[in-house]
């Protein structure tokens, strides 16, 4: 099997990923847009869980932090996505409010 159609179905799934949480960002309600962030702590802390003891025990305590730090990179990514939705918005909320008070 070819590696290709795997990289473009993950490629696919990430761009899926980023449209639905700037969709939920804009949501008026905060809490819609914490949803992927938070699925995707708890998947990173399983994973970070279900590392496998190979060794002593620094090892695997060292496993088990590199495997959560990087499983938090995609949360990371989806909470910036976050607060930049919000800063638009709150700076356009502002404005808007500018021009009623011009009026």
């Amino acid at each position: 099997m070819s590696i290709f159609p795997v990289l473009i179905i993950l490629l696919v799934g990430a761009l899926v990923m980023l449209a639905l949480q700037v969709g939920l960002c804009l949501l008026k309600p905060l809490w819609p847009g914490l949803i992927l962030p938070a699925l995707c702590l708890a998947f990173s802390v399983f994973l970070a869980l279900n590392t496998a003891a190979t060794g002593s025990v620094l090892e695997t305590a060292m496993t088990m932090a590199l495997t959560f730090l990087l499983g938090n990179v995609p949360t990371l990514i989806l909470l910036l996505i976050l607060l930049l939705c919000r800063k638009g918005r709150s700076s356009k909320k502002q404005l808007d409010k500018m021009n009623i008070q011009d009026l």
